[in-house]
């Protein structure tokens, strides 16, 4: 009887506070007063929320946005007096004292404040939600020794302590107190091995910092020396590798490998990360670290893989690096006996593993190394064609497509580059780079063979899109055909001339592009002509002559289209072909005050603050 009187009492008292909290037109009347906040009409929102109070005194949120109105008006005598006698008529509830606490410190009467969020944590046996509550008030008023000071408080009454202990981490790295903060996410770790992400999460965005990179790599040591635990030496590998110490990251990450007897998964994943970040020398030292200690692994054939890639691209960086600023390149073949080793070694992995996603991978390499090493496009061809008919990995399979468009252009096929370019518009899984690619392929294929129509109408679908990666180049082709129109012969000569320059036959491009030069008619195009005929020239290292046809066209009165770019790749130039860093600056920087809206500005002017200038 006693406990059904209980449940009677329980409902009568919801049935009648129910409606007051969903009454609508108190609703509507709070709606009206956030109206009049927004517009900042704080007068009138405050005289419907002193209404709102009376009407739901047991209403928190509504006290709370009155005293910020107060605060916002500098009402804070009437905060005090508001707050105050709701403190004496509930003085249990601490939600009113971190309010009142928020008043005062807002006045800069800061020991006050705090003396007040102190009683707020008292009210209730310093309960864990009672601080964490006025942890958050001190947080809103941005006193973060403060919020620290009770997460402290919390974390030694908590039967739970993590969550505090997080917080407490993240509020001293925050005040810049890195040494106590780091040492607060070790001793997590020393208790919780699981919140190895948060930790990481937290240190890598104070990492940019040398302060913070010097307390966190001296509180991790010191747990390690104090623990011996292995945690912190992967935790250690992590600060190392995010600072871009990739030899000590690694060296720490085998150590701690070889104290935990682990199965080698997280250096083969840092092998993998040193590959995709282009640090080849600590990827090839990965990879060799686990091809002599981990042969029966799973990913052992991948470490082998790994490790002949990471020699093949470190090889191909140290020549690319030389002309890689060159915006043509001829065919040299002088260097390609180095790569003799890496085809070797790739074709005995070929040879000792069956799977055909590996296999897959490795004739796509040996594609590679023909076409662009060795210039022997009729194995190239072969090779990227057997990859296609295996079909497995769809990313290669378009990229090996995009090679094939290219071959066959080279191979004087354009029927065949153009199969293959549909082939890549076609298929469904194709990314939108490869699509624009060979949208732009058929434009070009189709001005070659003088359907000067159907090329204008297929530059005009990637116009369209000004966002496409080819609509600059769809522009600049769109009007050299527009401007030759009326002019078959000189058009067909510059298509001719376009298309050997793909096929990177600059010596009979060169002579068709001078004819050109010549035709005194052509001033519409004397430009485009002139910058091709500088990008042969420097890919032939006659750079003298390049420097002539830059010059004309940048220094013109009235400056042309292609003015912005002729400066760029004068200055690239300068830098790269002459080594005359002075020279090249002045043409950046004439770039810089003269093109504004130029794609070249932002290159230009990282170049020039890595020549130790400032950008204009």
């Amino acid at each position: 009887m006693k406990k059904n009187l209980i449940h009677i009492l329980i409902f009568l008292v919801f049935v009648t506070v129910l409606p007051a909290q969903n009454d609508p037109q108190i609703q509507s009347r709070k709606n009206l007063a956030e109206l009049f906040v927004k517009s900042g009409q704080l007068a009138r929102a405050k005289e419907i929320y002193k209404e709102l109070v009376n009407l739901q005194p047991w209403n928190f949120e509504n006290y709370a946005s009155l005293n910020n109105i107060l605060l916002k008006l500098k009402e804070y005598d009437e905060s005090i007096s508001l707050l105050t006698s709701k403190i004496e008529n509930t003085p249990n509830d601490p939600g009113y004292y971190g309010l009142l606490g928020s008043t005062y410190h807002t006045m800069g009467e800061y020991d006050k404040a705090f003396e007040i969020w102190d009683k707020g944590i008292s009210v209730n046996n310093n309960s864990e939600s009672n601080i964490r509550l006025m942890v958050n008030f001190a947080v809103q008023n941005r006193a973060f020794d403060k919020a620290v000071e009770y997460l402290r408080k919390g974390k030694e009454i908590s039967k739970n302590p993590i969550g505090f202990s997080l917080q407490l981490g993240n509020y001293l790295l925050t005040t810049m107190k890195f040494k106590e903060g780091a040492d607060e996410y070790c001793e997590i770790l020393k208790h919780t091995p699981s919140q190895m992400g948060s930790v990481k999460s937290r240190f890598q965005r104070y990492l940019s910092r040398e302060q913070a990179y010097e307390a966190f790599v001296e509180s991790v040591e010191e747990y390690y020396q104090k623990t011996d635990m292995p945690i912190y030496l992967e935790l250690l590998s992590f600060i190392y590798s995010y600072t871009k110490q990739n030899d000590k990251a690694l060296e720490t990450l085998v150590k701690f490998e070889e104290e935990t007897k682990s199965n080698g998964m997280k250096i083969y994943n840092f092998a993998n990360s040193s590959f995709l970040g282009k640090n080849y020398d600590v990827s090839l030292n990965a990879y060799k670290y686990l091809i002599d200690n981990y042969v029966n692994s799973t990913f052992y054939p991948e470490s082998r893989l790994g490790y002949t890639r990471s020699k093949h691209f470190k090889l191909i960086d140290k020549h690319k690096n030389i002309n890689s600023w060159k915006p043509l390149n001829a065919k040299d073949t002088s260097g390609a006996h180095h790569f003799d080793e890496i085809l070797k070694s790739y074709y005995d992995l070929f040879e000792k593993n069956k799977r055909i996603s590996y296999k897959i991978e490795i004739l796509y390499e040996i594609g590679k190394i023909f076409e662009d090493v060795y210039f022997d496009y009729a194995r190239a061809d072969s090779i990227y064609k057997q990859i296609v008919s295996l079909n497995k990995n769809i990313q290669l399979t378009n990229e090996t497509i995009s090679r094939l468009v290219t071959l066959s252009i080279k191979n004087n096929n354009l029927d065949e580059a153009k199969n293959y370019a549909e082939k890549l518009i076609e298929r469904k899984r194709s990314s939108a780079n490869h699509k624009s690619f060979a949208r732009f392929i058929k434009s070009k294929i189709f001005f070659w063979k003088g359907d000067v129509d159907s090329s204008l109408s297929k530059l005009n679908e990637i116009t369209s899109n000004l966002s496409d990666n080819y609509s600059n180049n769809a522009i600049e082709l769109s009007i050299i055909q527009n401007s030759l129109k009326k002019d078959s012969m000189s058009l067909n000569k510059f298509a001719k001339a376009d298309m050997l320059i793909e096929q990177q036959k600059y010596k009979e491009a060169k002579i068709l592009l001078n004819e050109l030069k010549e035709n005194q008619n052509l001033f519409l195009i004397a430009d485009a002509v002139k910058y091709k005929l500088a990008e042969i020239n420097i890919a032939t290292d006659s750079f003298d002559t390049a420097e002539i046809l830059l010059n004309e066209i940048s220094e013109k009165e009235m400056p042309s289209a292609y003015a912005d770019k002729s400066l760029f790749l004068l200055g690239n130039l300068y830098l790269n072909g002459y080594s005359n860093k002075s020279q090249a600056k002045l043409a950046y920087q004439k770039l810089l005050e003269n093109f504004p809206n130029s794609l070249y500005f932002d290159r230009s002017r990282q170049i020039l603050n890595s020549l130790g200038e400032n950008s204009i």
